[in-house]
């Protein structure tokens, strides 16, 4: 479902961050993102409609409270290692 808060945000991060790996970022074969499933029908929706993830604008105080950044995590002999953030 549409709405505001921190669940639309998160939302919208998702499909924005998707979008820009695939449309930003070479060099990446396959793309994993964990999110409860919840967040499933409104970040499809998000990822359907560039104008409607223009509503991030009104989201801009969150941006300055959460760290948005997209990581990279590569498998290691202990588990998984950041290997780089976009």
């Amino acid at each position: 479902m549409i709405s505001y808060g921190i669940t639309d945000y998160r939302n919208i991060g998702i499909a924005e961050g998707l979008e820009r790996l695939c449309n930003e970022v070479n060099n990446i074969k396959k793309v994993c993102a964990i999110y409860g499933a919840g967040h499933a029908e409104t970040v499809h929706k998000y990822l359907m409609s560039p104008i409607l993830r223009k509503k991030h604008l009104i989201y801009l105080p969150y941006d300055f409270m959460f760290d948005a950044k997209i990581r990279e995590y590569l498998p290691d002999k202990d588990g998984w290692t950041l290997s780089r953030t976009f």
